[in-house]
């Protein structure tokens, strides 16, 4: 599961000489959901050659809860013979990621799998007390500039522990790539695929297809990506953006002609309608350079292998198609403008491989216990989630004089073991009460079983305002 945090005022350091426009703070240059590139920016423009100029920023707080497997910022910089890293400031020290970046606007991440500075797992008080920022480096080329468009934190993270499940492309029938040369082409021969254009050839594209998929039907997608190795060294000075999206398929077939590709990727690669494809997709744009023989993870894709995997044709076993393409020429036009990674004719040991991280929600168990403190006007209910199902559950009772109940708590938040208890007040002395414990789940409400109890009778004679001061 993953939480993203973007910059929501400025932190602790503002070094970088230069924003655009020169109105607002630096902050609000680099917080929008999609890049918008030289429409706002922070720039180190007028700095030494090699020495970074740093801001750190207040990122907004953290509203999930679960145990925290890493805490990675995601900066898109471009600069001209220099470079820029990420920065985050936690425990009142400043840490720094290595260097990198290109010529062209490109996005990347860098992680931190533990708190470096406890060398422990993350907490999420850690995370609502962090800065996170940048560090953009001087040059001394002509024209001088490094600059940052976008930065976020990215909180990735476990409610339950998942299941992990890896799938490679398998055979040649599984892969394929498409591209637009006066005319939309397919090949099945290819040793690579590869997203971008090559000087008037453009639009180049892939489909994967993942035999076996392991994954029961409605289970939940905590976390997903592709894992891609390079065939070759490439980075350009342009832009490379892609989209990975899924074939709408309760079992995928294999690859066979263009026109049969064009009928399941649809109308962006000429085919006669969008019928077969996911309504979820992945943009992963601002592709880094990409070096030979390195493995690459996309964006998370877990929302496209989700609607999947909840088709009610789905089932654990069946195949599954993703394309990752460029097919709407989105990159700039450049020559080589591309990234180029292995398929399976050019090596099966490295093929494309499909990584999915999921967790099963079951329906909750829970039990009503006996009432305790039972007065003549109160009592309080009592329930234990013996299972929550693997999903956070809410939990309450329904009350009333008989079994068809009419009145209920309000609820509690609770995970397997623990019990829940409300007081329920304003009754009638010395009478019988029908009452049951429910949990609620995302697959829905259990309830358990049916208890009575007895208000305690009043005292003959006894003023009802003093009885409602003794209860």
């Amino acid at each position: 599961m993953f939480e993203i945090l973007r910059p929501i005022g400025p932190g602790s350091l503002t070094e970088i000489d230069t924003q655009y426009p020169t109105s607002g703070e630096h902050w609000d240059k680099v917080d929008e959901a999609y890049p918008d590139e030289e429409t706002t920016y922070v720039e180190n423009k007028n700095g030494a050659a090699g020495v970074y100029q740093t801001d750190l920023y207040d990122i907004a707080a953290p509203s999930a809860s679960g145990t925290i497997k890493s805490v990675s910022v995601y900066m898109l910089t471009k600069h001209n013979a220099s470079a820029a890293k990420a920065v985050i400031k936690t425990h009142g020290t400043v840490y720094e990621s290595s260097e990198g970046g290109g010529p062209a606007w490109q996005r990347r991440k860098y992680k931190w799998t533990t708190n470096p500075f406890t060398g422990l797992p993350w907490t999420w008080e850690e995370v609502a007390d962090m800065e996170a920022g940048v560090a953009l480096k001087g040059s001394t080329a002509s024209p001088d500039w490094s600059r940052c468009t976008q930065l976020y934190v990215e909180v990735d993270y476990d409610i339950y522990p998942p299941t992990a499940f890896e799938r490679q492309v398998s055979a040649n029938d599984d892969d394929c790539m498409v591209y637009n040369q006066s005319g939309w082409k397919f090949t099945k021969t290819e040793t690579y695929y590869q997203v971008g254009r090559i000087n008037s050839v453009y639009g180049y594209g892939a489909g994967l297809r993942f035999q076996n998929v392991l994954i029961p039907q409605g289970a939940t997608i905590a976390r997903a990506y592709l894992k891609l190795v390079s065939s070759e060294d490439k980075n350009p000075a342009a832009i490379v953006k892609s989209v990975i999206i899924g074939e709408a398929a309760d079992n995928a077939t294999a690859f066979s002609t263009l026109e049969d590709y064009q009928a399941r990727r649809g109308t962006v690669v000429g085919g006669p309608n969008d019928d077969h494809i996911t309504s979820n997709y992945t943009l992963w744009d601002y592709l880094e350079g990409w070096y030979a023989g390195y493995q690459y993870e996309s964006l998370d894709i877990s929302a496209v292998i989700q609607e999947i995997v909840d088709r009610p044709g789905w089932e654990s076993g069946n195949s599954l198609v993703l394309f990752w393409d460029d097919h709407a020429n989105r990159s700039t036009s450049y020559t080589n403008n591309y990234r180029r990674a292995y398929g399976y004719g050019g090596s099966p040991a490295n093929a494309p491989v499909l990584h999915v991280e999921y967790f099963i929600i079951l329906p909750p168990t829970v039990t009503t216990d006996p009432a305790t403190n039972v007065k003549q006007r109160s009592a309080r209910l009592n329930g234990t989630l013996v299972d929550d199902g693997g999903g956070a559950c809410d939990c309450g009772f329904e009350w009333g004089e008989t079994p068809a109940y009419g009145n209920i708590t309000p609820t509690q938040s609770r995970t397997s073991g623990e019990t829940f208890a409300q007081t329920i007040t304003n009754l009638v002395p010395g009478k019988t009460y029908h009452f049951r414990a429910f949990a609620t789940n995302s697959v829905g409400t259990e309830y358990g079983a049916d208890r009575m109890f007895t208000t305690l009778r009043g005292m003959v004679g006894l003023n009802p305002a003093l009885e409602l001061l003794l209860d």
